[in-house]
């Protein structure tokens, strides 16, 4: 019998820097603290503590970030 690790689905967040304006609105709005600022540049540093409530999508000023599912099998 073969064991493998279970098929899990994570989220990742995505910031697209040439649309990205540094207007840092999603550092703000995210209450799980997705996002930071380093070297002049928002980057989801801890993607992995997303809750998938969508506000860092919805109010972007720029529409930068996009927010895909991933399976890992």
């Amino acid at each position: 019998m073969e064991i493998s690790l279970p098929t899990t689905v994570q989220f990742e967040v995505y910031i697209d820097p040439d649309r990205c304006g540094n207007s840092c609105v999603c550092i703000d709005l995210c209450s799980m603290g997705v996002f930071e600022k380093k070297d002049g540049s928002v980057y989801p540093w801890n993607s992995h503590l997303c809750c998938s409530c969508f506000k860092c999508n919805e109010f972007c000023p720029h529409h930068a970030i996009s927010t895909r599912w991933i399976l890992r099998a």
